[in-house]
């Protein structure tokens, strides 16, 4: 993915996380997008962990399979981002059930990007926020 900051994006808000070279590994779950406790204790350690703090304006290019996670936005002030992900056209869909926000009528991927931007919210704006609901 492309990940632009429109805010700036710091450790004190919560800016993205990543495990550098951690991509090598190929892809570590069925779905992708989590981490069973033995791969966290194994590549998830402090040493290995570096913040991607950028300023706002500023974009990272990562691979898909890039090990990341961000941390709570306990500031109050919102680090709010633009994300792109690309794939090869050739890439087929293997996981039955909804594929939000792709190929979802509008009132379903609408409540999605709420959730999105609701994560990214500061502390004193998550009040009023939407939380995502995760697809069975």
């Amino acid at each position: 993915p492309i990940w632009l900051a429109i805010d700036d994006a710091r450790v004190e808000n919560g800016c993205v996380r990543v495990v550098p070279g951690s991509h090598k590994e190929g892809l570590l779950s069925r779905r992708g997008h989590t981490l069973s406790k033995e791969d966290v204790e194994r590549l998830c350690t402090e040493d290995k962990v570096v913040d991607l703090e950028l300023p706002a304006g500023h974009a990272a290019m990562c691979h898909n399979w890039l090990v990341h996670s961000s941390t709570t936005n306990a500031s109050d002030k919102p680090r709010r981002g633009f994300s792109v992900n690309y794939m090869d056209a050739r890439t087929k869909v293997t996981v039955g059930g909804p594929m939000c926000p792709m190929n979802c009528p509008t009132e379903v991927g609408r409540p999605f990007a709420k959730a999105i931007i609701a994560g990214t919210l500061n502390k004193s704006e998550k009040d009023d926020a939407v939380l995502p609901v995760e697809a069975a």
